[in-house]
């Protein structure tokens, strides 16, 4: 796949291309929108912030290009909430492992305070009088997790989650959903995979600081080295969740197989092994001072993977680098 440097386009510069990241829940992306919004402070440059997954925006044939110099972050797809391409936006990613992702999420609804939609708030409050019944039969904050799954509201929380769902550009026509076809779930899969093969910086939670800033350093030279990456924004509230074997072999037994976190898994493994790659190829090329840097990176994919990835685009829509 290509991997050569975006620096021609001058990724945070104005005048250059748009940077997009792609605020995946639960997937660092507090800490790693810090450090965008901090770079776009530094360097002068309009700084946009949409959380709503593209709710309530107007019909995707009025919405604009990205524009040339901003920074956008947040809660929305990639190409943000756009129905066209103007300059190729410079676009990153963070991924979590789904198993912690759902650990993480299930403390971050039972520790939410804030302003939400009724129904948000809600689930928050069900969610509390679950815990708070718990607590009455002695069952330790760490365990509350496993032993609630039985409630709906949980096993929402545990199965329900899927981070792909970024990945799927608005107006995409595919989607991923409890009663959706398994042929559906592979193609929102296929398109997926193939945009995540194309997105400029992939990163891994348990390595972003050699993610990020080893990915940065190649399509922005002399940019992120000199910046420091802001401390964690997300300090833990409580201790973190422990699921049993049993208790995990349930979520994913919950599930057929292309649906809800089988979906995640895969989108996990593979981008595993595309942030490796890539962080490993910046690496190189910046030791070697960008001669002999090669234009494209191979990874090694499995047969169920080249399949998907061989699949065509349902629509032109899906295709993020195309629009």
């Amino acid at each position: 796949f290509d991997c050569q440097t975006r620096k021609d386009d001058r990724p945070f510069h104005l005048g250059g291309a748009p940077v997009q990241y792609i605020h995946v829940w639960k997937a660092g992306g507090s800490t790693i929108q810090a450090f965008m919004k901090s770079l776009a402070r530094k360097l002068k440059l309009p700084y946009e912030m949409g959380n709503d997954m593209c709710k309530g925006v107007v019909a995707a044939k009025f919405q604009p290009a990205l524009r040339k110099g901003h920074v956008y972050v947040g809660h929305r797809p990639i190409l943000w909430c756009s129905s066209r391409q103007g300059t190729r936006p410079f676009n990153i990613i963070s991924l979590r492992e789904p198993i912690s992702a759902i650990r993480s999420l299930y403390n971050y609804k039972a520790t939410f305070y804030g302003k939400a939609s009724p129904g948000v708030l809600k689930g928050v409050e069900e969610l509390r009088a679950i815990e708070s019944r718990m607590r009455t039969q002695g069952i330790p904050t760490k365990k509350m997790l496993e032993h609630a799954l039985d409630q709906p509201l949980v096993w929402n929380i545990a199965t329900n989650f899927i981070q792909l769902k970024w990945l799927l550009p608005r107006g995409c026509p595919v989607g991923v959903a409890p009663d959706i076809s398994q042929n559906s779930s592979k193609r929102a899969l296929s398109v997926a995979l193939k945009n995540l093969i194309a997105v400029d910086v992939v990163v891994m939670t348990e390595s972003v600081d050699r993610d990020l800033i080893t990915q940065l350093s190649f399509h922005a030279p002399g940019l992120a080295p000199k910046m420091l990456m802001p401390a964690a924004t997300n300090a833990a509230k409580r201790p973190k969740q422990q699921l049993s074997g049993a208790a995990i072999a349930k979520i994913f037994g919950g599930r057929a197989s292309f649906k809800g976190i089988d979906l995640d898994t895969y989108l996990y493994d593979l981008g595993k092994r595309i942030a490796k790659v890539r962080s490993d190829h910046a690496g190189r090329c910046r030791v070697a001072g960008g001669t002999r840097c090669s234009r494209r990176c191979v990874v090694n994919v499995t047969k169920t993977e080249l399949e998907l990835l061989h699949m065509p685009w349902p629509d032109a829509r899906c295709n993020a680098r195309m629009r």
